[in-house]
């Protein structure tokens, strides 16, 4: 079995996250410099509450509005918020589009079994891969809000096992800290999707592209 992650591995969230939030920041006259960086630290730190039990999920979206229009020393309700993260999500699921070479891989890695795995929400999550025409591809999905359990807690991982055969799998994912080194701890092998071509550090296994993953494969089934 092959897991992917989602976001930013198969589709090319930064892009999507990217154009809602400038579409928020157009309809409501704000304008913050390094928009995007702050926008991140911020839906990092209320979407970590939510993957720990603390937040739902509508009200980490409406705090996370609430934090950024306070940069801008602009006070809006929790109500308020939670409209404008409607739109702001709304804006977000219409600008969903995968990276080019994800069909191409998933094509050619037919006869093997795929999964998902994400710490997404689970309905955002699902009508992602519908969305983008990717949900065929894959056997399992499995979804940490689902789960109860989230990325990179090694529990996120070892609940994977048991969708595979020899409860071994693979996991293909962007980010080292969420994905790979759990995985390596773990003894499970893990692939870094190093799409911006940085330093790979010991011990990593690191591809630049998901075309080169069909190619990789026969050498770490072996």
């Amino acid at each position: 079995m092959i897991f992917f992650d989602i976001d930013n591995t198969l589709v090319d969230y930064s892009a999507s996250e990217k154009k809602a939030i400038k579409f928020i920041m157009e309809s409501y006259r704000i304008k913050v410099e390094d928009y995007s960086k702050i926008w991140k630290d911020i839906s990092s730190k209320y979407f970590s509450q939510y993957l720990s039990n603390n937040l739902s999920f509508e009200e980490q979206g409406a705090m996370r509005i609430m934090d950024f229009f306070r940069v801008e020393d602009k006070m809006i309700s929790f109500e308020e918020s939670k409209f404008i993260f409607n739109e702001y999500k709304k804006k977000l699921e219409a600008s969903w589009v995968l990276f080019d070479d994800v069909k191409t891989c998933l094509e050619k890695l037919n006869e093997r079994e795929k999964g998902i795995a994400s710490n997404g929400e689970m309905s955002q999550q699902q009508n992602k891969i519908q969305m983008t025409d990717i949900e065929k591809y894959f056997v399992v999905k499995k979804y940490a809000s689902e789960m109860k359990i989230a990325k990179p807690d090694y529990g996120f991982f070892e609940e994977l096992r048991k969708y595979s055969s020899n409860n071994t799998y693979i996991y293909v994912g962007d980010d080292l800290m969420t994905d790979i080194y759990p995985c390596i701890d773990l003894g499970i092998r893990a692939i870094w999707l190093n799409r911006n071509n940085s330093d790979v550090p010991p011990n990593v296994i690191s591809i630049n592209s998901l075309n080169e993953l069909p190619d990789l494969l026969p050498s770490l089934y072996n």
